[in-house]
């Protein structure tokens, strides 16, 4: 097996991980889920001509890390800063990187830290 970058994904093939923000995170039940503000650009499924003031369409997306038996350095919400933005909301900042090493696992880096996930499948769906 080689390393995979997100980008590399076919579900993620139409998504700004970079420009996306992090909303949550939670481990439950062997999975890791991130809910996001996913940047979508033209090509994706859930695809909509972007509103006034943004670049590009966002939606509330899940990034789901499914089969996990093993997540290293994975922080509470409570102990990362988040960003308070000019409306008003927060958010834990973008998704830097995301690639899946030679051996099957997930290192997800951000403003919320970085975090090493060993698990099955990676999925990602808007809500």
């Amino acid at each position: 097996m080689t390393a995979l970058d997100w980008r590399e994904i076919p579900e993620l093939e139409y998504v700004d991980l970079q420009d996306s923000s992090v909303l949550s995170w939670s481990e439950i039940a062997h999975s890791l889920k991130f809910r996001l503000e996913a940047s979508l650009w033209p090509g994706h499924a859930d695809y909509s001509d972007p509103k006034p003031n943004e670049h590009t369409c966002y939606k509330i997306a899940e990034l789901v890390f499914t089969n996990t038996f093993r997540v290293d350095g994975l922080l509470s919400m409570a102990d990362v800063v988040p960003a308070s933005n000019t409306d008003g909301s927060v958010d834990y900042g973008a998704i830097d990187t995301m690639q899946r090493d030679a051996n099957g696992v997930w290192l997800i880096c951000g403003d919320f830290g970085s975090v090493r996930v060993h698990c099955g499948d990676c999925t990602f769906r808007t809500l």
